[in-house]
């Protein structure tokens, strides 16, 4: 697709019609038209292609790091008669003005995270997909199977950055507490409890997840002749019932592009006939199965394996194409 055409074919909605689509993107539900659908996707697709994940983590933290630096260095200087007062203007000018650029910051974000709504939500329509790859990789020798598993150097640093964020916080709410006294501070304090108790759930998650999974070298899904073999959900989804693959690239507001792999089926229901799953797990097999269009879904956020890699060795197995979205 030529440079600026899904721009061009997103000016060429009426106003209504795209905030229908923001409208419907935020509850992740696809335009009732397929071919505005389309559009929708591709536009969605080429705005996130263009925007710089630094860019936004910069114009997140600079203004913050800044007020702190220039409030740090006025409490130092002399606070009597005018250059308190001047200190003071100052202070709170800088305050506004970070302020404003934080607000824009965050104005971003939320830009970013409702495109990426608008292109999950839109991408299963037809014509939404613009290449048709043949896999890159050849799949293994015959007979020979793919084991996914978690890295655990992935889940390692996600195990760290959380210790880490959830030490700064509480020891932020907790620097707080200690400067204010009566009903300010039993209101910090009781934000300070329910702040540490989420990061303590996330920590022991992904502490679960090291243990458990990525340590022992647990596989997460074997690929070999007989099928697709998802351990998490523990049962086979047999290759001669796979009809497509579709790699989907899922990109956090401030995170890298997640590849995930899913497995379309003419017939989900047929595979499953039979299988007992949990609560869990149905929940989460029927969200797939709204957004990739297939209940069976291989995310790799934290495995030792590419999209591209269990995408090409499925197609091998299946004899089925492989579609981008």
């Amino acid at each position: 697709m030529a440079d600026g055409t899904a721009r061009d074919e997103w000016a060429g909605l009426d106003r209504q019609t795209r905030r229908e689509i923001r409208r419907n993107g935020r509850r992740m539900r696809p335009h009732p038209d397929p071919a505005v659908s389309a559009i929708a996707a591709r536009y969605a697709r080429e705005v996130l292609d263009r925007t710089s994940r630094k860019a936004l983590i910069i114009r997140l933290v600079a203004p913050a790091v800044a007020y702190l630096i220039l409030a740090r260095v006025l409490t130092g200087l002399d606070t009597s008669g005018t250059a308190a007062g001047v200190n003071i203007v100052v202070l709170v000018a800088g305050f506004l003005a970070c302020a404003g650029f934080m607000v824009h910051a965050w104005t971003g974000l939320r830009r970013v995270r409702l495109l990426t709504r608008i292109k999950m939500a839109n991408w299963l329509a037809p014509g939404a997909t613009t290449v048709q790859p043949t896999p890159s990789e050849e799949p293994p020798a015959a007979g020979e199977s793919l084991a996914v598993r978690y890295a655990p150097r992935k889940v390692g640093a996600v195990l760290a950055l959380s210790v880490a964020v959830t030490c700064v916080a509480v020891g932020f709410w907790v620097f707080e507490a200690a400067s204010w006294s009566g009903l300010a501070r039993t209101v910090i304090i009781v934000i300070l409890v329910v702040i540490a108790a989420i990061f303590l759930m996330t920590i022991a998650g992904h502490a679960w997840t090291l243990a458990r999974w990525a340590l022992p070298g647990r596989p997460v899904a074997d690929l070999d002749s007989d099928g697709a073999r998802l351990h998490g959900a523990a049962f086979v989804v047999p290759w001669r019932a796979v009809s497509e693959i579709g790699l989907f690239s899922v990109r956090a507001a401030l995170g890298r592009p997640v590849g995930v792999v899913g497995l379309k089926c003419e017939d989900p229901a047929a595979v499953l006939d039979g299988t007992r799953l949990s609560w869990t797990r149905r929940r989460r097999m029927r969200r797939a199965a709204r957004i990739y269009g297939t209940p069976f879904s291989i995310s790799t956020a934290l495995t030792d394996q590419s999209a591209d890699r269990i995408a090409a060795v499925a197609s091998g197995f299946a004899g089925a194409p492989v579609r981008r979205h």
